[in-house]
């Protein structure tokens, strides 16, 4: 039983590098991308909002009621940036595992 598929043949064309590095078809971007689309609308959307509420010159979550403080996304920072790293540590641990298996069930 083999866990992992046959690598795929890469062309030897003049630009095939190239063309490689930027490929769309069969990665996530066409997923990630309209969720990013979005965000950027509600991220310019809650700023004309405070805009329009408080004005140009507003700086800190005390001028106005509009704004948010700052502690509040240092939070969900972190949560997030620890859960990257999380995940991140756990795939290579399954790699190397699946890798090992499919070195133990070859011999």
């Amino acid at each position: 039983m083999v866990f992992l598929d046959k690598p795929k043949e890469i062309s030897h064309g003049r630009l095939a590098f190239i063309s490689e590095i930027f490929k769309i078809k069969g990665t996530i971007v066409l997923k990630v991308v309209p969720q990013i689309i979005l965000a950027a609308f509600v991220g310019l959307f809650a700023n004309l909002v405070k805009v329009l509420y408080c004005g140009e010159g507003v700086a800190s979550n005390d001028e106005c009621d509009v704004t948010f403080n700052m502690d509040g996304h240092l939070g969900v920072s972190v949560v997030l940036s620890f859960l990257l790293v999380f995940r991140a540590d756990l795939a290579e641990l399954v790699v190397h595992f699946l890798s090992r298996l499919q070195v133990l069930e070859m011999s």
